[in-house]
């Protein structure tokens, strides 16, 4: 493959369903990145990851050696209704490996992705985007939405794993994982906050400490190790956009700033920053943008002509949410260039 992403949907023919039973999301992950999905003039290929170790619904996938470190994602989908993923710097077999991310002290389970929130057969929605280096994950675990609105596309919880884009020349250690839910239990809300700012956090009532590395701060993702390449995994969150009052990237509350942007009459776009420790800008999303606006354009819309972008540039829009609305954010992807 290339590191130019290629898009994958539920919607597509072929596509793998995504459900609450065991070695769901392993089939997912195996055909997005891997083996790919289709046949004839709908065939996609899989994302150019490899898959060197295997088990009974266990899965190692290790993204390109040169472009993304060859580093590994490891996947126990025993489980119904989760994933449980970590990252490792080495393995040698399917439960042997070295440079675990997260430690079980930060997650004693791994990071928790919610593909269902029912154990049984019933499809769930799911887009993704990636290439040889990292991908997104979008997910729609419930059937409809509290306000009994049913889950479509545009309300996917966002999931990366993969190599960010680092701020560090020659950063050996900037492979990450979305670090998921503490726990998840029958009848909980898969509340995921991994786009939302950490002032969102505090007074929300949620016990299940989504995203978070302590009740008052947030975390999007694990990292191999912090920017200084010794030690343990570090954990960061979100940067803050122009409009930092939302309450997460591309938000639908106060402080947005109007779309169209009333002096260039088109977008204001910033990376996707994120966190380490207090303040420290370490890496970036690969191929993400960050509208200033509040969902300025229609879920999975394309964009063309962005200033400041090469020419030819395409942006495609992608709606999230991180609770039991509809939707709560939204980010742009670069479909045209290298991530």
């Amino acid at each position: 493959m290339s590191l130019i992403p290629t898009i994958y949907s539920s919607e597509d023919p072929g596509a793998p369903v995504l459900t609450g039973l065991a070695g769901s999301l392993a089939a997912l992950l195996d055909a997005i990145l891997v083996n790919g999905y289709g046949s004839g003039s709908t065939v996609k290929a899989g994302m150019g990851w490899t898959r060197p170790y295997t088990g009974t619904n266990l899965r190692a996938y290790r993204n390109n050696p040169v472009s993304g470190l060859g580093y590994y994602l490891r996947l126990d989908d025993t489980q119904t209704r989760v994933g449980r993923l970590r990252t490792y710097t080495a393995m040698t077999a399917i439960s042997t490996g070295s440079g675990m991310a997260p430690t079980t002290s930060m997650r004693t389970n791994g990071a928790l992705w919610v593909k269902s929130d029912t154990a049984d057969s019933v499809a769930r929605k799911w887009w993704a985007i990636g290439n040889e280096r990292c991908f997104y994950l979008f997910m729609a675990p419930v059937g409809q939405d509290q306000t009994g609105i049913p889950e479509d596309l545009a309300q996917g919880i966002p999931h990366f794993a993969g190599r960010l884009r680092s701020r560090k020349p020659g950063d050996q250690y900037d492979f990450a994982v979305s670090l998921g839910l503490n726990a998840y239990n029958a009848g909980d809300w898969p509340n995921t906050l991994s786009w939302a700012f950490r002032n969102v956090f505090s007074g929300m009532g949620w016990s299940q400490g989504v995203y978070q590395s302590s009740p008052s701060e947030g975390a999007a993702v694990v990292i191999a190790r912090g920017y200084g390449q010794t030690g343990n995994p570090v954990i960061a969150r979100i940067g803050p956009d122009i409009a930092s009052s939302q309450t997460c990237w591309g938000g639908e509350d106060g402080g947005a700033v109007p779309y169209p942007d009333p002096v260039s009459g088109g977008l204001i776009l910033s990376p996707g920053f994120l966190i380490e420790g207090v303040s420290i800008a370490r890496a970036s999303y690969p191929g993400l943008w960050v509208p200033a606006h509040a969902h300025p354009l229609a879920d999975l819309q394309i964009e063309t002509n962005i200033a400041g972008l090469p020419a030819g540039t395409k942006l495609l829009a992608k709606s999230f949410r991180y609770a039991p609305t509809y939707p709560s954010g939204q980010v742009l992807f670069d479909i045209t260039n290298e991530w």
